[in-house]
């Protein structure tokens, strides 16, 4: 080819071995709109802060999601996994179903295994259980609404 090609291969690896209430993965950092309490789900609000999630409406559920990798308290600098492994092992309600698929829950911050159903709410799939305490987030850009 003309002029040259140049190719550059990365290889990403996630670390599988990771400790309680810790991440491997990419992360943005941003500005916390509201208290928010680690694992919790976040999405970035149109003034660029982390907000809480939730699958209630389309304007709770939608836009860039992230993980809570820490507390933060409203004003604090927040760093959320937007894509990666998050190790909680008192979290997520109890134990996980490895390998079944999670979604936005209607309570806010959460996961949950159940697709919402009621009328309004989005179904939109946020990750996996990886083991019972890691959970793999990795969110889909794509949702619906219950219709009925």
């Amino acid at each position: 080819i003309a002029g040259g090609l140049t190719t550059v291969i990365k290889k990403f690896a996630l670390n599988t071995s990771i400790a309680d209430h810790s991440y491997s993965g990419e992360t943005l950092s941003a500005v916390a709109y509201q208290a928010i309490a680690i694992t919790d789900v976040c999405r970035l609000n149109s003034a660029g802060q982390w907000a809480i999630a939730d699958a209630s409406t389309e304007s709770t559920a939608a836009g860039l999601p992230g993980m809570a990798t820490a507390a933060a308290s409203s004003g604090a600098t927040l760093i959320c996994l937007t894509d990666g492994l998050m190790r909680d092992d008192d979290g997520w309600g109890g134990a996980m179903t490895v390998g079944a698929t999670y979604f936005l829950s209607e309570t806010a911050g959460d996961v949950t295994a159940t697709r919402p159903s009621t009328t309004g709410a989005i179904v939109r799939p946020v990750g996996y259980a990886q083991a019972a305490r890691v959970f793999c987030f990795k969110p889909s850009p794509y949702f619906h609404e219950v219709t009925t």
